[in-house]
């Protein structure tokens, strides 16, 4: 026998003078408490209600038309009634279901639609919690039944197109509904943008590599496979990182080489990146000999070429 026929012959009996339990009144208060009724239990933490309450509940015969239902559909009474924090609401199923069911509680506000509430199974009880009081019961929506908005999706799934669906998460490798692509990351420039969308490659600098594998699109001297100028604090080749396989520099040495009271970069001004070579205004130094690397100028003074004023990193 279902929940509603249990509830329909619990009425009939209880006009002909039976005393079947179809509603149960419990005062409680701050220290809390527990209601119960066949089919039902409200635990209610102790600091909920801020005073002492009537809390009735009643098993009613309505029906959910869009709904399977697995227990009855239950009336908490004060309607509307809020608490400090939520109380446990664990309803015992019909029967046992072919999938664990939802517990659905209504809005505050009489002839508000219900609410799927995040459920746990409990045995043969679903177990969710509530924070006011109006109606509720454990069920599923029925098969082919549509959603009219978010509300009316279970947790964690949206209403689109009027039916309930999981959200798209960008990056988990898994295409779903509004993505045109999902390479299992957030990052754009790779042909998959940050939202999902394909991207086409495009050659900014004619350098004959696209923007997916250029670190520097707008540098033709710059992309995979480039020699690594050293001490321009650039990363010529793309490799991840500036200056890599030069010989120790000044700017990143933790030692105030030039005493001007700055040590490294940021701090000293005359470095432009952690990877420069010198902390002084010398921006390329001279071999011990006197040389300079080529396109490197003429060595005056120990320098092949001067910093401007400053330390302004190079893009």
């Amino acid at each position: 026998m279902s929940w509603t026929s249990r509830v329909a012959l619990a009425l009939a009996l209880a006009a002909c003078g039976s005393n079947g339990p179809t509603t149960t009144t419990m005062n409680v208060g701050p220290a809390g408490g527990m209601v119960t009724m066949s089919g039902v239990t409200l635990v209610v933490p102790a600091g909920a209600l801020a005073a002492p309450t009537d809390i009735v509940v009643t098993a009613t015969a309505e029906s959910a038309a869009d709904y399977d239902l697995s227990s009855p559909i239950f009336h908490f009474e004060p309607d509307g009634t809020t608490f400090t924090m939520p109380f446990e609401i664990r309803i015992q199923l019909d029967g046992t279901p072919a999938e664990p069911p939802q517990i659905y509680w209504s809005g505050s506000a009489v002839g508000e639609s219900f609410v799927a509430l995040e459920t746990t199974m409990d045995g043969n009880t679903a177990v969710a919690h509530i924070n006011h009081f109006s109606r509720g019961f454990a069920g599923k929506r029925k098969p082919g039944q549509n959603c009219t908005d978010a509300l009316a999706c279970p947790p964690g799934l949206i209403c689109q197109g009027n039916v309930c669906v999981a959200p798209a998460i960008c990056g988990d490798s898994t295409l779903q509904s509004g993505e045109a692509c999902d390479d299992g990351n957030t990052m754009s420039n790779d042909g998959c943008s940050a939202s999902c969308q394909t991207e086409t490659p495009v050659d900014g600098d004619g350098d004959s590599y696209n923007s997916f594998v250029d670190c520097n699109d707008g540098n033709a001297n710059i992309h995979p496979g480039a020699t690594d100028t050293c001490y321009d604090c650039l990363d010529n080749d793309c490799a991840g990182g500036a200056d890599t396989g030069c010989a120790t520099v000044q700017c990143g040495d933790g030692i105030d080489n030039d005493g001007s009271g700055g040590t490294d970069f940021p701090a000293d001004q005359d470095c432009r990146c952690a990877t420069d070579q010198t902390e002084g205004p010398c921006e390329i130094a001279c071999f011990p000999d006197g040389a300079c690397p080529t396109g490197g100028g003429t060595c005056v003074n120990g320098c092949c070429a001067f910093l401007p004023a400053g330390n302004v990193a190079v893009p």
